[in-house]
């Protein structure tokens, strides 16, 4: 385009160069190609050459702006960008408008229809309440990513003020995996926000096992005389923690308490 700024001037039948009297003799022109405005050839007009040289540069940008490697897979096919522009509009899936609220609503129906158990039904629409509240009144295509990690990273427990705990925040996660898959089956989205929404790893739970020794002090606890009573079931109970303190004696390391009666 380097050739497409020029004064405003004219040359006559005889090779003169002469100004264009109708456009002041202090412009500078930009012409600007079918090709890269739509099919529709353009004259702009600029004080200094500078300004114009900014404009081209900003045209130049924006009309390669589309990779080459796309347009050269384009070009083997025959094809434009504004082909595949076409093709794709005419094709992508219209998306529905509908609030955030009515859908889920809709997906709690659709639960419902499917002979969900009550207990699940239950679950799901209190943990997606807090979400409603704060994202109800937004259309469901808007919703993008980042909303949904920034709402499950900031969701808090009962009290409102500590943060959810991991097990409550993934549970939260695959709830609205389902919200958002439903969306896209239902016509409101073209793709799902939370596809690829990672849920937050739950607290591990360490599970302790009684050694020998806590066996041992379980047993004489429970043969103190504070924890007698008079019940029938008394002396079978007691017999029971006998045998199973001989065998823990038998069995584990050697003991010195004495087990006979």
């Amino acid at each position: 385009m380097n050739d497409l700024i020029r004064r405003p001037q004219k040359i006559d039948a005889s090779g003169r160069v002469i100004h264009d009297p109708r456009i002041p003799a202090d412009r500078w022109i930009l012409n600007i190609p079918p090709s890269m405005n739509g099919g529709k050839k353009v004259r702009l007009f600029f004080r200094t050459l500078a300004e114009a040289n900014a404009e081209r540069k900003r045209r130049i940008e924006a009309h390669e702006g589309t990779p080459r490697e796309l347009r050269a897979q384009l070009s083997e096919r025959g094809l434009t960008p504004t082909d595949a522009v076409n093709y794709c509009l005419k094709h992508a899936p219209k998306t529905q408008k509908i609030s955030v609220a009515e859908g889920c609503n809709r997906f709690f129906l659709s639960r419902e229809a499917s002979n969900c158990k009550p207990r699940y039904i239950s679950t799901l629409k209190s943990t997606l309440k807090p979400f409603v509240a704060k994202f109800g009144k937004r259309m469901m295509h808007e919703i993008q990513k980042d909303d949904l990690e920034l709402y499950v990273q900031r969701l808090t427990a009962k009290d409102g003020r500590t943060q959810a705990a991991p097990r409550t925040r993934a549970n939260t996660v695959g709830y609205l995996k389902a919200l958002f898959t439903f969306a896209v089956e239902e016509g409101w989205r073209g793709e799902s926000p939370a596809a690829t929404l990672r849920k937050p790893i739950p607290d591990e739970t360490a599970v302790s096992i009684l050694s020998p020794g806590d066996v041992a002090k379980l047993i004489e606890t429970a043969l103190q005389e504070a924890y007698r009573d008079s019940s029938p079931h008394y002396c079978s109970n007691c017999t029971q923690a006998r045998g199973a303190r001989r065998f823990h004696t038998s069995t584990g390391p050697t003991s010195k308490t004495n087990t006979s009666d």
